[in-house]
């Protein structure tokens, strides 16, 4: 967790950048699991002026401390209605769901070790039954909804879909907007984003990915043995999330991925 001292050294940074130097901020502003730390953090190493933020809802900015960086950019440039950048990235949602699921497993299961510890199968389980019974998965579909439409005043689906190229960018009130997806290989990603903000040669790395935490053999197994019932799937990829970012047929390429049978399907 930064010190008091890298905090006051930021505001001070960020201070100088807007007021005095008129330097136009980028936020990337998604929902966890999709990429977005590796992202912020190639722009950070091109000293570009750069927020990472899952939430600019003000309240639980109040209620979360830790959240400086989004709580400075939402008090000073969504509140004062200043120019920004805004990068946003998608994810097939059934597999954003699960690596969801694993970095949350520890307080679903009441074990820290639940994500390395437990059989795949009674992971699984967990995750059709107390996951999915506790609605936990419907915050991936309506995070749109619940964060950027009114944190911003942008609803993505009424603006172009990245279905099918990937990518979809518009200007929209003070904003300039970037919705990518994860899908995207990371040089057409850096190509794409690096084109955005002013940046031709950037490069965007994968990092802090769920393959490469201390539960990757877990994980991996647990993707290669989960089968979705059909009820599930229909939620997931009739969803309005899903019809947006992703084409008919991509959607039914994700379905078949995860479609129903075996020992896993829900009672």
């Amino acid at each position: 967790m930064p010190t008091i001292d890298s905090r006051m050294k930021q505001w001070l940074r960020d201070t100088l950048y807007l007021y005095a130097l008129g330097r136009t901020p980028t936020c990337v502003f998604a929902i966890g699991h999709v990429g977005s730390i590796a992202l912020t953090a190639a722009l950070a190493q091109r000293h570009h002026f750069v927020f990472k933020a899952e939430t600019l809802d003000p309240v639980k900015l109040k209620q979360n401390t830790h959240l400086t960086a989004a709580r400075w950019f939402h008090q000073h440039v969504v509140l004062k209605g200043c120019r920004a950048k805004i990068i946003s990235i998608t994810r097939d949602p059934l597999a954003l769901m699960i690596s969801e699921f694993f970095s949350k497993s520890k307080h679903i299961a009441g074990r820290r070790d639940a994500a390395t510890a437990l059989p795949v199968e009674t992971l699984i389980e967990m995750f059709l039954h107390d996951y999915v019974d506790q609605k936990r998965h419907l915050r991936v579909l309506h995070w749109f909804d619940h964060e950027m439409k009114p944190a911003l005043g942008i609803d993505v689906y009424q603006r172009p879909s990245p279905a099918g190229e990937g990518s979809a960018q518009w200007s929209e009130s003070a904003y300039d907007v970037l919705l990518v997806r994860t899908e995207l290989d990371d040089a057409q990603k850096s190509q794409v984003v690096g084109a955005f903000v002013g940046i031709p040669d950037l490069e965007i790395q994968r990092v802090n990915t769920s393959g490469a935490r201390p539960y990757r053999e877990q994980y991996s197994k647990f993707k290669d043995s989960l089968h979705v019932p059909d009820d599930l799937l229909d939620t997931i990829y009739n969803s309005t999330y899903a019809r947006h970012f992703y084409t008919d047929d991509e959607r039914e390429a994700m379905r078949s991925r995860w479609r129903s049978a075996g020992p896993s399907k829900r009672k």
